[in-house]
């Protein structure tokens, strides 16, 4: 990774665990990730930044699925909800719209110690 990869990297795990001290995550991703391709730390990262078990950053050098998570085609890295397909809309009725709005218009108009 360039320079600018391990600061944003670094910068985004601290927004994810704030008690981890940005400028520490800086030296930590220098020293042992500098050489793995910045998409897979930020994965690998935000795998481990939000899994509650986590205590340090150290963590993302163990082998772990977080490291599974960065392999591109890997099916079910989670357990994602079914495809979500809306149901489709009812046609709209004009004259029931003309109606909402004509009551909108008469709310607007009633003297407060009425509504």
């Amino acid at each position: 990774m360039i320079q600018t990869e391990i600061e944003r990297v670094a910068l985004a795990v601290h927004g994810l665990r704030p008690d981890w001290p940005a400028t520490s995550l800086r030296t930590f991703i220098e020293n042992n990730l500098a050489d793995r391709a910045y998409r897979d730390v930020m994965v690998a990262f935000a795998w481990i930044a939000c899994d509650p078990v986590t205590d340090t950053p150290k963590r993302i050098l163990a082998s772990g699925p977080w490291w599974n998570a960065t392999r591109s085609g890997t099916a079910h890295v989670t357990d994602l909800p079914p495809h979500f397909a809306p149901e489709p809309m009812p046609k709209r009725d004009p004259a029931r719209h003309r109606e909402l709005i004509d009551r909108f218009k008469q709310d607007l108009h009633r003297p407060e110690e009425t509504k």
